[in-house]
């Protein structure tokens, strides 16, 4: 189980930095030549998949693709991967405490 949670962290650091980078990459072409381009996740799709556009449903989800800026949407991910790292973690502790207070508490009773 280590070794998932080190996977999704690395992968939750490695997406957080992919977004900042691309957000950078975006501010500096907007500073050098005074325009935004915007890539969105519907770029990196396309960039990556081919697909043909036929469905309802397939239509709404590129619409969506299309509306998601990509530097946030990895930034939101890793930001996911890591909260939901660092709870299981926590939760993790809880329980650890809980039994060694109940182990603790077993050893007193022991002594009297």
């Amino acid at each position: 189980m280590p070794v998932i949670k080190t996977i999704v962290k690395l992968t939750a650091k490695g997406l957080l930095l992919w977004g900042l980078c691309v957000f950078a990459y975006q501010a500096y072409v907007w500073i050098r030549l005074g325009r935004w381009i915007d890539l969105d996740v519907l770029w990196m799709v396309h960039r990556f998949f081919s697909f043909d556009e036929g469905l309802d449903l397939h239509g709404l989800s590129l619409w969506v693709l299309d509306f998601l800026p990509l530097s946030l949407s990895l930034i939101v991910l890793g930001v996911f991967l890591l909260a939901s790292v660092y709870r299981g973690e926590k939760d993790r502790s809880r329980v650890i405490d809980d039994v060694e207070k109940k182990m603790r508490a077993r050893q007193y009773r022991d002594r009297l």
